[in-house]
């Protein structure tokens, strides 16, 4: 199931509010006494204060607490296969998980590696470009010296 939509706007709407528009009515009535006092208590819950150094409950296990909750169906919504919870997803840790965290960290070691590996091959190359521009500098004055126009022997 996907976040749920507002069946007159179309737009993405919480289970709460979603809860709401779907069950009171056009006429400002709810359509039972039990829909109404399902939704005061989602209202109470969510407004109900955290105690410091907890999370507040999220709307959709606000909606799961005052409506319940069944495999594969969801109170007020009918059929279809529910995500996961937020706290279930963020707990989850896939048994390979420590293996793949120590197999990226070996491939960042050898990426700074192979980064320093480049580096002193950059400079090598700087290196070695500077002492041929300085021996063809000095080619160049021995061949005038020679009375031979410079580069003559080495453009062949």
């Amino acid at each position: 199931m996907t976040q749920p939509v507002d069946p007159k706007t179309q737009q993405k709407a919480g289970m709460i509010a979603l809860y709401h528009k779907t069950h009171f009515s056009e006429k400002k009535v709810w359509v039972s006494h039990e829909a109404e006092n399902n939704y005061e208590r989602m209202v109470e819950l969510q407004n109900q204060p955290t105690l410091e150094g907890s999370n507040p409950l999220t709307k959709e296990e606000i909606f799961d607490e005052v409506l319940g909750v069944r495999p594969g169906y969801k109170r007020g919504l009918g059929h279809g296969k529910a995500p996961p919870s937020h706290k279930r997803v963020v707990g989850y840790e896939h048994p390979d998980v420590d293996q793949l965290r120590a197999r990226a960290k070996e491939a960042v070691s050898q990426l700074e590696e192979l980064r320093g590996w480049k580096e002193a091959a950059q400079e090598r190359q700087a290196t070695h470009q500077a002492q041929i521009q300085q021996q063809q500098r000095q080619l160049d004055y021995l061949m005038e010296k020679l009375g031979g126009p410079p580069s003559m022997w080495y453009d062949l």
